[in-house]
């Protein structure tokens, strides 16, 4: 379990559609280039990928299920791209409410692509959804 700590992290669900990260992983911290613990998922902190985090998260509290994303996006130093996939967990501590998400992400490397012919939902986020019996 200790070798996946570094690539979890934890969200607080709060009123009016915010989000505030809790815990980050060790590997996310560094990936990110900062620990954004304590802060808003904002427009500020993730950029052009705010709207898509906002929507998976609202997702995963609106089925009260599991969500899935990958994305990918080009690295500097050659033609790969950087991959991440992510796990969006919904917890309620009172059994019903969705007041928590735990997720993990997995980085990887993906085939060089263009963002003139990126598709869904590889290279950009995308999301399945399972419900949970």
């Amino acid at each position: 379990m200790k070798p996946f700590l570094t690539v979890v992290y934890l969200v607080d669900v709060l009123a009016n559609d915010q989000f505030r990260y809790r815990l980050l992983g060790t590997e996310i911290v560094n990936r990110a280039g900062r620990d954004m613990t304590g802060q808003l998922l904002s427009p500020g902190t993730h950029g052009r990928t705010f709207e898509p985090m906002r929507a998976i998260y609202r997702e995963a509290i609106a089925r009260k299920a599991m969500a899935f994303s990958r994305r990918a996006r080009p690295r500097h130093a050659d033609d790969r791209a950087l991959r991440a996939d992510g796990l969006v967990l919904p917890l309620a501590s009172d059994g019903r409410t969705v007041d928590m998400l735990m997720g993990g992400l997995s980085f990887g490397s993906a085939p060089a692509f263009s963002f003139d012919t990126a598709t869904e939902p590889v290279h950009s986020f995308g999301w399945v959804v399972r419900e949970l019996g």
